[in-house]
C-alpha cells in the first residue's frame, strides 16, 4: 500500500514539474518573440532597416505595435494589427485587431479610449497625431460602413460584451 502511494506521488510530482517546465518554456519563448518585435519597431522608428510600413502607438493603453504592408503575410488579424486594404495611408487608416485575452489581442483595451485621447501613427519618417472623437458599436457584418473621409484613423475589434457587435473608435488627425 505504501509503495502505491509513493508511486502515485512520484507520478503526480513528475507531471507537475513537466507542466511547470512547459509553462516557463512558453513564457521564455514569448518573451523572446516580443523582444524581437520591439527591436523591429525601434529599428523602424530609428530609420533603420525594418519590414514595417508604420507603427501605431496608443499611450493610454500602453500599446506600441508595428504594422505590415497590405501584401505581407504578417498583415493578418490573427498575427498582428491588420491594416485593411480600404486604407489610404497616411490620411485614412483603418486597422483591425482582436480583443479578448489571447496572445494577439492587441485591441483588448481600446474600450478604455475616450474622446480626446491621443493616438500616434508613424509613417514614412513622420509622426501623425490623432485625437479620438467618437466610439460606438455596430452590428458585425464583416463590412464596416464608413463615409469617405480623409485625416481619420479607425480602429475596430469585436465587442467585449456582444459577439454580434463590433466596437469602433474614430480619431481625427490633429497635426
Amino acid at each position: 500500500m505504501q509503495l502505491k502511494k509513493y508511486r502515485l506521488l512520484l507520478i503526480l510530482g513528475s507531471i507537475l514539474i513537466a507542466i511547470c517546465l512547459f509553462y516557463y518554456r512558453y513564457k521564455i519563448i514569448n518573451y523572446i518573440i516580443d523582444y524581437k518585435k520591439e527591436i523591429i519597431v525601434q529599428n523602424y522608428l530609428n530609420n533603420k532597416n525594418s519590414p514595417l510600413i508604420g507603427v501605431l502607438e496608443i499611450p493610454k493603453i500602453n500599446l506600441k505595435k508595428g504594422l505590415y504592408s497590405f501584401d505581407s503575410k504578417d498583415n493578418q488579424v490573427n498575427k498582428n494589427i491588420e491594416v485593411l486594404k480600404e486604407s489610404n495611408l497616411p490620411y485614412d487608416i483603418i486597422l483591425a485587431a482582436h480583443s479578448g485575452s489571447g496572445r494577439t489581442s492587441y485591441f483588448k483595451d481600446i474600450f478604455k479610449l475616450e474622446k480626446n485621447d491621443v493616438i500616434y501613427f508613424y509613417y514614412e519618417n513622420k509622426k501623425y497625431t490623432f485625437g479620438v472623437v467618437r466610439t460606438y458599436k455596430v452590428l458585425k457584418t464583416n463590412y464596416l460602413s464608413l463615409n469617405n473621409s480623409n485625416n481619420r484613423l479607425v480602429l475596430t475589434t469585436c465587442d467585449e460584451e456582444d459577439d454580434n457587435m463590433q466596437y469602433v473608435v474614430i480619431a481625427n488627425l490633429l497635426y
